[in-house]
C-alpha cells in the first residue's frame, strides 16, 4: 500500500512538473521575436536610421511589390520582415552592439560569416525543429554602415537557400 501511493504521489508531482513546463514554454514560446521588436521599436524612429517594416497582410500581396530585397515564393510563409540601415557612425556602433546581444548561439545558429573588402555579412536562423522561425541578415562595414534585416514566419530550408542565394547579386542591394 505504501509503494501504490509513493507511486501515485510521485505521478501527481511529475504532472505538475510536466504542466508548469507546459504553461511556461506556451508564455514564453510568443517572446522568440519579442527582442528583436524592441530592437526596432529603439531605432527605427531614430535619426539617421531607415526602417521598413512589412506586415504579413502586405507580404500575401505578393514578392513583385519587393524590389529591394528577394523573398520568392516565401512570402505566404513569413509574418513580417523589418530592416534597419544606418551610415550613422555614432548609431551604428549602437546598433551592432544591441544586435550582437540579441544573438546569444542557444537561441540563433550562424549559417554563414563573411569578410569582404568592403563589407561583412552574417546570416543567423533560429529553428524548431525542421521549420526555420527566424532569419537574421546583418551587412556591415566597420562603423560605417550597417543593416539588419529580420525575417519571422515559418520557413523551409530550401525558402532560406533561396533568399539567402540572391540576396549577394549586385542587381539586389538594399540601401
Amino acid at each position: 500500500m505504501k509503494s501504490l501511493n509513493h507511486n501515485l504521489i510521485y505521478t501527481l508531482v511529475m504532472m505538475k512538473f510536466f504542466r508548469f513546463y507546459l504553461v511556461l514554454a506556451a508564455v514564453l514560446l510568443p517572446l522568440c521575436g519579442w527582442g528583436q521588436e524592441k530592437l526596432f521599436d529603439k531605432y527605427s524612429d531614430m535619426k539617421n536610421v531607415k526602417s521598413v517594416y512589412i506586415s504579413k497582410p502586405m507580404l500575401e500581396m505578393g514578392p513583385e511589390y519587393f524590389t529591394n530585397i528577394y523573398l520568392g515564393s516565401s512570402t505566404k510563409k513569413l509574418n513580417s520582415v523589418r530592416l534597419l540601415s544606418t551610415s550613422d557612425s555614432v548609431v551604428c556602433k549602437k546598433l551592432f552592439k544591441d544586435i550582437r546581444s540579441l544573438l546569444k548561439p542557444s537561441d540563433y545558429k550562424l549559417l554563414m560569416k563573411q569578410k569582404g573588402t568592403s563589407t561583412s555579412s552574417e546570416f543567423y536562423v533560429s529553428k524548431y525543429v525542421d521549420i526555420i522561425e527566424e532569419l537574421i541578415m546583418l551587412t556591415y562595414k566597420e562603423d560605417k554602415f550597417l543593416r539588419f534585416i529580420y525575417l519571422e514566419g515559418k520557413m523551409t530550408e530550401k525558402d532560406v537557400k533561396d533568399i539567402l542565394l540572391y540576396q549577394g547579386t549586385s542587381d539586389n542591394v538594399i540601401h
